[in-house]
This record gives structure tokens, C-alpha cells and sequence, in this order.
């Protein structure tokens, strides 16, 4: 989401990230595309992005492209950067998008994901955001057929989206979910969150780590039903919260992702939920002990 969080790719950003194995880039799409049907993307913004994704690559991670931001789709407020387009073209644009990736990137190996939408909601709910999915899917498919797809579901990627969800029909897709439990202690303060929650929350007592244990208990569950390899693709808490919750609440939910053996994302690296400070060009006390360990 190039300019909009504040955070650019620096050698200091690199080091911070290189003891992950996996790294996962938002990408506002919509942003950098034509207005019209065809959706072309700008070329010297995926130069830069191109930049991005080979030096990652280059250094053996693996690289998720998701598609961030297209606010207009899911018919919420213009976003930063984001142009207003004929209401009649915006799936196609979304699928135009897409084939264009698949296209580009079609050379490079597994190592490459690409998530098709982050956290669907609003317009994009039901039968209407698995609709577009699968037609974005399709157009990937006709270009590259093996390449590793993620499907977050509506709801905002949540689990209850998740658990009415059936699962895609392609072996190349993995799915993913968005747990942001306990919500009162991780978006305190949030401005983007209406009602603003209250501040001063701490974490974690008993019934938060039940909370937590329960949100990844039925990932587990869903993905052992259906035999489908599920992810949490965010988990974090916002930097107004006590750093003393932060470290507890991020070891927390890293010790019961490990226990239920699902993988996960720390959602970010910088900005609002961050765990690095580029001031300083140093990790905030005892996050990237508790994330590396």
C-alpha cells in the first residue's frame, strides 16, 4: 500500500524481516490500475513492486502479493489514493487485475502466492464475493494452473466466514483467517473502529487466553474437517495498548498457534499494530524474541 502506512521498503525494513520465513505484501491493486474495464496496471509502480518481490525472493521467502484496498468494490469509503470508477466495471477491473499478476509472474516458482482479496466484506459477502473469487481464480488458472492461490472468506476473512464456507474445489488453493481476539484489547483506541473502544485494556486473564484458545480451536477444527491447509493471515495489537499486554498477548497467541500447529502472520511489521520502530531502526523490546522463538 505504497505511501499510505508510512512504511517503505529501507535496508533497516529488510533486516527486520529476514529471520521470517514467509512475508506477506498488501497491495492496494485498484490504486494503480486504469480506471476503465482493462484495469492497466501502472508500470513503474509494479517496477518498484517488482524490485520488492525479487529481492525477497532472492533471499528464499516465501512472498504473498494480497490484494488490499479496493474500497470501492465493497462499497465502503474512497481510500487513500484510490479513484472513482464506473460502478459496472469494478468485477471486471478486479478479474482484469488479476489476469494481468498471473501473467507477469507467471515464471516464478511456488515460492510466490498470491491472496485474491484481503479481508472481503460488505458488497463482497456471500455468493457474490465467492462468485468473483472463483472467476478470479479461473482467470489465474488459464494462465498459471499450478500456482499456490489463498481464499480468505466474507465477514473480514473471520472464522465464522470461514466455518460457512465450503471449501474451493483446486488443490493449489490454502485458506486463510483474521483473529483479533480479544477485539477490546487489540483495537483500543482504533480510530478506523466506530464506536472507538475504550484504552486502558490489559491482556491476558483467563477468560481472553480461552477466548484466544477457542478462535484457533476452530480453525483447527475446519481445517481437519475439510483436510485444507488453514493459516492465520493476521494477528496483532494496536501500539496504544501497554507494551507489558503486547508481549503477553502476542506469546500467547503464538504458543497456542504452535500447540493446534497452525501457521501465522504477525500483522505488521510497522505503523499502527507495529513491532519495529524505523526511528530507532530497532525492534521493540521483546517482540522479536517472542515472534522468533
Amino acid at each position: 500500500m505504497y505511501g499510505e502506512l508510512g512504511v517503505k521498503y529501507s535496508p533497516e525494513l529488510e533486516n527486520a524481516i529476514l529471520d521470517f520465513d514467509s512475508v506477506r505484501i498488501p497491495v492496494k491493486f485498484g490504486s494503480f490500475a486504469s480506471v476503465d474495464a482493462t484495469a492497466k496496471l501502472d508500470p513503474l509502480f509494479m517496477e518498484r513492486l517488482d524490485l520488492v518481490v525479487n529481492r525477497l525472493l532472492s533471499k528464499n521467502k516465501t512472498v504473498i502479493l494480497s490484494f488490499f484496498h479496493y474500497r470501492q468494490i465493497t462499497g465502503g469509503k474512497l481510500n487513500f489514493g484510490e479513484s472513482e470508477v464506473d460502478e459496472l466495471v469494478l468485477e471486471e477491473r478486479f478479474v482484469n487485475i488479476w489476469s494481468q499478476l498471473a501473467e507477469r509472474y507467471k515464471g516464478y516458482g511456488k515460492k510466490l502466492v498470491f491472496e485474491v482479496y484481503n479481508e472481503p466484506h460488505g458488497r463482497l459477502s456471500g455468493s457474490t464475493w465467492r462468485n468473483l473469487f472463483d472467476r478470479g481464480l479461473k482467470r489465474i488458472r488459464l494462465i498459471d494452473p499450478r500456482r499456490i492461490v489463498i481464499f480468505g472468506a466474507d465477514d473480514w476473512s473471520s472464522i465464522a466466514g470461514l466455518e460457512a464456507s465450503n471449501p474451493v474445489d483446486d488443490v493449489n488453493v490454502i485458506y486463510t483467517v483474521h483473529v483479533y481476539d480479544p477485539f477490546l484489547f487489540t483495537h483500543q483506541g482504533a480510530s478506523w473502529v466506530k464506536p472507538t473502544r475504550p484504552v486502558g485494556v490489559s491482556c491476558c486473564d483467563y477468560a481472553q487466553i480461552a477466548l484466544i484458545r477457542n478462535r484457533i480451536f476452530r480453525i483447527s477444527r475446519w481445517s481437519k474437517t475439510y483436510g485444507r491447509p488453514v493459516f492465520v493471515g493476521e494477528f496483532g495489537s494496536i501500539n496504544i495498548a501497554d507494551h507489558k499486554s503486547r508481549i503477553e498477548y502476542t506469546s500467547t497467541f503464538v504458543a497456542l498457534a504452535r500447540e493446534y500447529r497452525i501457521p501465522w502472520f504477525y500483522w505488521q511489521i510497522a505503523s499502527d499494530f507495529g513491532v519495529f520502530d524505523f526511528k530507532s531502526s530497532k525492534w521493540l523490546p521483546g517482540f522479536r524474541d517472542v515472534l522468533l522463538r
